[in-house]
């Protein structure tokens, strides 16, 4: 088949089974047709702990105790559960595409989907209504790069996944 790394197949077009490699200091995953083999270093498990530091964690309980009840007093229950669940699956996706081996798991994301939405949302209404809004849209993007960059500065933080639920988040606003 096009884009197999290894051909398992022999000359009837049955393929072998994965094999797993003999190594034990490396782990991996059998080897199967379009995929390559991946090997788990040890790596992952460093970016896990980074992602679910107690400080991060902590960080996530402050934003949702501060920006929910906001959020979905200004849009309503309904709009603002289904913007922070769609962004925080855009977020994983987006971490998984940058960050395959260990895809991050955990509430930033979708945080920040609720920032890109409220100042994408505040935008457009300062269109409409005045300066008022366009300022409370440069305060929450001002707010919003402040801890992008901040995530950049600390080792471990999944960025991706970060800015993934920020561009989701100013789609659906």
């Amino acid at each position: 088949m096009g884009g197999s790394f290894e051909d398992d197949s022999d000359d009837e077009g049955t393929s072998s089974p994965p094999e797993w490699p003999r190594s034990r200091k490396v782990h991996a995953v059998p080897t199967s047709g379009n995929c390559p083999q991946r090997r788990w270093t040890g790596r992952e498990a460093e970016h896990s702990r980074a992602s679910f530091s107690l400080p991060h964690v902590l960080m996530n309980v402050y934003g949702m105790l501060r920006l929910c009840p906001y959020m979905e007093r200004r849009h309503g229950t309904p709009t603002m559960a289904l913007t922070y669940v769609a962004t925080g699956a855009a977020a994983t996706l987006a971490s998984s595409v940058c960050f395959s081996r260990a895809p991050a798991a955990g509430a930033s994301g979708a945080l920040f989907g609720l920032l890109g939405m409220e100042c994408a949302s505040e935008a457009l209404a300062a269109r409409r209504h005045g300066a008022g809004h366009a300022e409370h849209a440069m305060a929450i993007a001002r707010v919003t790069g402040f801890a992008l960059a901040l995530g950049l500065a600390i080792p471990g933080l999944d960025n991706a996944g970060h800015v993934g639920g920020t561009v989701s988040g100013a789609l659906c606003g």
